[in-house]
């Protein structure tokens, strides 16, 4: 499927149109194709000397163990919209509730071989900042049983890590937004 006829689909979408089932895996019917949707959200930091983003590493508990990942997570059927779910697994995650959506990453999508047949999974990627007067700092903090480290990290950061550090397609993400906002600032 051209991911590029899923454009259409924004932070306000009204996802009821698109459930098709609760269970297994909150899956959804998107363009004739039954799949299960995540979102991501990669916070910057404007006011910071450097660009940074928020970062989250993974615990020993939980798959993909030590792994860096922005803050994100399955849509769930309950979800009304992908703004709903987005701020539902920000709050969730990181306690931040202070942040503006700003922009989108590419749509991504890819299938995983199980037992059971092929799934299919579309990935959301938004871009959102902190407001640095709004109080967000104090309140930040981990969801302790998926993951045990927030980081503040720059381009130079990511860019001294192994790319083993990242599950998925999250380190080209990351990168293509470093690429976005860099550009951004250039043309200011």
């Amino acid at each position: 499927m051209d991911v590029r006829r899923l454009e259409c689909v924004n932070l306000d979408t009204e996802l009821s149109s698109f459930s098709i089932t609760r269970d297994p895996g909150y899956k959804f019917f998107l363009e004739g194709l039954i799949c299960s949707l995540r979102v991501n959200v990669i916070i910057l930091d404007k006011y910071a000397p450097a660009c940074s983003i928020l970062l989250l590493q993974r615990s020993a508990r939980d798959s993909n163990s030590g792994c860096w990942e922005p803050p994100g997570g399955k849509v769930h059927y309950d979800d009304k919209t992908l703004r709903e779910a987005a701020q539902r697994k920000v709050e969730k995650k990181t306690g931040i509730t202070g942040f503006k959506f700003f922009d989108t990453v590419p749509i991504k999508m890819w299938d995983t071989s199980k037992a059971e047949g092929v799934r299919c999974w579309i990935n959301f990627t938004f871009l959102a900042s902190v407001d640095g007067q709004s109080g967000w700092q104090e309140s930040i903090r981990s969801a302790e049983e998926e993951h045990r480290v927030l980081k503040w990290v720059t381009k130079g950061d990511i860019l001294g890590m192994e790319e083993t550090a990242f599950n998925g397609n999250h380190l080209e993400t990351i990168l293509e937004v470093f690429d976005f906002v860099e550009n951004a600032i250039g043309a200011s």
